[in-house]
């Protein structure tokens, strides 16, 4: 029984691969062109540097202005009419330069970004970060950019769930003096919704199934995951072939079913 009710906990776990649902929400997106907002531009002529508090997403820039063109005389934005520029690393206060988000209620999943460097030869590092409060700042690794002269994306997979905040620390800019930074475009998906299997169980217990048996699970969805569909399988031929039955559930994340398997060996494929 013990190798019996192991063999079908993993089973089930495998479900969560053949479980469907429906996961909708927006995600987040930062283009730096709201000039009312931002103040913007501000810098006249760049770059003079300072901290730019978004007022009305709650976005912020610290040591950076946000930017556009300026009639020939600055960098031009990856789109749009703005661009937040971050400035040289060794020319910055002890606080390094950075771009902040308000409060991401839902997460984060994957972090894009448009990047440039501003200085030939030189390598601009950018740390991504989450908050819950906004005091501890956990480092989930880095990106890197040292393209000139043209705006470049730029990805990193974070998938941290719950209510923070995302920061985008220039950390370093290697081999070049007026290594500025531009950062456009930021988007930041929602991290994947997943569900948990647990208590998997059958009912009645017994080791060669030959009668009606009841396969059951507790399915926990998590982030965004919703309208599960639950599939058990069994098999009566060793594993060389199994048969769908569909899950029935009571609503209180408590998936059944009866899959009437009448199978001559003992049951290690259920």
């Amino acid at each position: 029984m013990r190798d019996l009710l192991k063999t079908l906990q993993v089973l089930l776990a495998i479900l969560t691969f053949t479980l469907s649902w429906n996961a909708t929400a927006g995600d987040y997106t930062q283009n730096f062109d709201d000039a009312a907002a931002w103040g913007a531009p501000t810098a006249d002529p760049p770059p003079i540097w300072g901290d730019y508090p978004n007022g009305i997403d709650g976005w912020y820039v610290s040591q950076g202005m946000i930017e556009d063109e300026h009639g020939g005389s600055w960098y031009a934005p990856a789109s749009s009419s703005y661009a937040a520029w971050l400035q040289d690393y060794e020319s910055g206060p002890l606080n390094p330069p950075y771009v902040a988000s308000s409060i991401l209620a839902n997460g984060v999943g994957t972090v894009y970004l448009a990047c440039q460097s501003t200085a030939f030869g030189g390598t601009n590092i950018i740390s991504v970060e989450t908050s819950a409060d906004y005091i501890d700042w956990t480092v989930h690794g880095f990106i890197t950019n040292s393209n000139i002269g043209a705006w470049e994306t730029n990805s990193f997979v974070v998938n941290v769930y719950g209510a923070v905040w995302l920061r985008l620390v220039k950390t370093n800019d290697y081999f070049a003096s007026a290594q500025y930074l531009g950062i456009d475009d930021i988007d930041i998906t929602l991290p994947p919704s997943y569900v948990v299997i647990t208590n998997a169980a059958l009912s009645p217990q017994q080791q060669l199934i030959n009668s009606p048996t009841y396969v059951s699970a507790t399915i926990l969805p998590f982030a965004f995951a919703s309208n599960i569909t639950a599939t058990a399988y069994y098999s009566t031929d060793d594993g060389e072939s199994f048969t769908p039955v569909s899950m029935v559930t009571t609503g209180a994340n408590y998936y059944y079913t009866n899959p009437h398997s009448r199978c001559r060996h003992r049951c290690h494929r259920v």
